[in-house]
């Protein structure tokens, strides 16, 4: 007997015979995979395609997530919760470096170790030419000077000009101008300065005539996802200072493109007041956010701590000085970047199934797809979550390489055998938004279009109604990546994988309504959705009977409720039945309650359900008869 050590609402599921629903009218639908951006967590609730797009950023072909979601609100989805998938390694990056030579070899300047995390940094690059004050003759340990600039894929983001190398602790040294906390590189840093007689102004003048150009490299991503960071400056009563630093909202690649324009506000500073500045935040270069006239000071209506924390999308607020209030003491106007994101490992399996629990956060009847995901590792991870939470159904996308029976059977069979997933087969073509004219198509599997199917299904009748058939055609196909013979359709349907058929005058349809297990009635869709809706559904609508008298009251109360719901549902034709005690009956009384139960605090019920199967094979006998002779055809 399972153990009731928390109050709540506990719900079992007998062998087709006990069990409960999920929200009225409809069940939501959930995608976990990759995204350039967007919160790590947490479901984020989607009501369009702008919406997905503000949070996890536009569709990027190196993710298979915003493809999904797009075909989902084109088929007519209306909402659907995204969770973003990142590596839950937390093995540190390998920072990319670099031992700066020079005389072939012979002479070494510094070693510079990028700031930027992974293979980032190998995009970083180290320019250098002799400083115009460079002595021309001398040769004195460490005379030499030379101006640095540091670019970044290409383009310069710092220069630092009249650099020395007599002493690594001077500041206008590498080691002191490149490592400064405030004014020094957020690209890298400096080590293992040289100060010795081989950096003198004569070598400098036969090496360094013109630019040298010096790559960082071997940056590796060995597992840790990271946050791009950046320090906004200032002077504190004309010193400058790190005023805070600015954090992109989550990990990734993606807040490498951040960079923030300060300028100056409306309110100057005193000796009584930090007065105020506008920040605008920039992704790649675009506006996304303008912060008006916001402070320092931690008692203004408008702190940058709190408003970023609280309000943006973008990013976050943390380390805000505390500076002495003066005329001279400001935040600097400027453009500030934001640097060393990083993605992290690829995601594996067992990120996906962390990803999958946090949609515990979302209570009621859920479909989840994995957009992409075919390898049975994932899929069968997302299957187990499925299973595990009882109210759950995933979608499983086609592999678009698979191209013959043979092949797609192959790749299903290691699938765990099912009634919470469904797979479906082949592949198709589809519009791709991020292109025009003739190559606008992309290889796809389609389990966003068939999570908007499944909604479309429900609204025109209940979860009793197979999302399948020739009045659910699926939007935005062009084609199948294989056309499949009906010999071949019958193999797959055989084997429980629902096709997808090309109907001309029609469209693309789903033909099949078979989830992966592989005995009845559990194998058929409908049935499997009736069952978790009906769970989902009581848990939800039986709540309030939670810390209530454990009487005879609350029993009638638990099936009035329930009762009313499984009505709606029959009226559906969700279940079958030509009366009410043919489709479903609860009980909740003395039979199933009894004192050892009430004293134990445990109010019991049962709900059976009549459940509606899907014709699946129409067969119809055609006699023809003429003056008493008959012929008959049966197909």
């Amino acid at each position: 007997m399972p153990a009731y050590n928390r109050p709540g609402v506990y719900v079992n599921e007998a062998a087709f015979k006990a069990t409960t629903t999920s929200r009225p009218g409809r069940t939501t639908a959930s995608f976990v995979g990759t995204s350039t951006r967007g919160p790590v967590g947490k479901p984020v609730l989607c009501t369009s395609w702008t919406q997905f797009v503000a949070a996890f950023g536009d569709i990027s072909p190196s993710h298979e997530l915003g493809y999904s979601v797009y075909q989902f609100f084109t088929n007519g989805g209306t909402e659907c919760y995204v969770v973003r998938t990142l590596t839950t390694s937390t093995t540190a990056n390998t920072a990319s470096t670099l031992v700066l030579t020079y005389n072939s070899g012979a002479d070494t300047l510094f070693t510079a170790t990028s700031k930027l995390s992974g293979p980032d940094g190998d995009n970083i690059t180290i320019h250098c030419t002799q400083n115009a004050s460079n002595p021309t003759s001398s040769t004195t340990g460490g005379s030499g000077i030379m101006d640095i600039s540091i670019k970044h894929k290409g383009v310069t983001k710092e220069s630092f000009v009249g650099i020395t190398f007599s002493n690594s602790t001077a500041a206008t040294s590498a080691t002191g101008a490149i490592n400064h906390a405030v004014t020094g590189s957020q690209y890298i840093t400096v080590s293992a300065q040289n100060t010795d007689a081989n950096v003198t102004g004569a070598k400098f003048n036969t090496h360094f005539a013109s630019d040298v150009t010096f790559t960082l490299a071997s940056g590796a991503t060995n597992g840790l996802a990271e946050k791009a960071t950046g320090y906004v400056r200032g002077t504190t009563a004309g010193t400058a200072a790190n005023h805070f630093l600015l954090t992109a909202e989550n990990a990734g690649l993606w807040g490498g493109g951040l960079s923030v324009v300060v300028e100056d506000g409306a309110e100057s500073a005193t000796a009584t007041s930090y007065g105020t500045f506008t920040m605008i935040v920039k992704l790649d270069g675009v506006e996304k956010e303008r912060w008006a006239e916001v402070s320092l000071d931690a008692t203004h209506n408008r702190y940058i701590e709190t408003l970023l924390d609280n309000y943006s999308d973008y990013l976050t607020c943390s380390s805000v000085a505390t500076p002495a209030k003066a005329a001279t003491t400001k935040v600097t106007a400027g453009t500030y970047l934001i640097v060393g994101g990083n993605d992290g490992s690829a995601v594996v399996a067992s990120d996906f199934a962390t990803a999958c629990a946090y949609l515990d956060q979302v209570e009621g009847d859920l479909l989840v797809n994995l957009p992409g995901k075919t390898d049975s590792s994932t899929v069968n991870a997302a299957i187990s979550y499925a299973q595990t939470r009882g109210t759950a159904f995933v979608i499983i996308d086609a592999d678009a390489s698979k191209l013959t029976a043979s092949d797609i059977l192959t790749a299903v069979s290691p699938y765990t055998n099912s009634g919470y997933a469904a797979v479906y087969y082949p592949a198709a073509k589809v519009a791709d938004p991020t292109k025009t004219g003739p190559a606008a198509l992309r290889n796809s599997g389609l389990g966003g279009a068939v999570s908007a199917i499944y909604g479309k299904a429900e609204r025109i009748g209940s979860v009793g109604k197979a999302p399948a058939g020739y009045n659910m055609d699926i939007g935005n196909v062009f084609g199948l990546v294989t056309n499949l013979s009906e010999a071949d359709e019958g193999t797959l349907y055989a084997a429980n994988i629902n096709p997808i058929r090309l109907i001309p005058g029609t469209g693309a349809i789903i033909n099949g309504t078979r989830t992966l297990a592989v005995t009845s009635p559990e194998k058929y869709i409908p049935i499997r959705r009736t069952l978790n809706f009906v769970k989902a559904r009581c848990k939800e609508i039986t709540k309030f009977a939670v810390f209530e008298p454990n009487d005879a009251n609350l029993r009638q109360r638990v099936i009035t409720v329930i009762e009313n719901e499984l009505r709606s549902l029959w009226s559906k034709n969700g279940l079958k039945g030509s009366s009410q005690a043919q489709a479903f009956y609860v009980t909740c009384d003395q039979t199933n309650n009894t004192t050892s139960t009430i004293g134990n605090g445990e109010l019991h019920v049962e709900v059976g359900l009549a459940l509606q199967y899907p014709a699946e094979f129409i067969i119809i006998n055609v006699s023809q008869w003429t003056g008493g002779a008959s012929a008959v055809d049966n197909s």
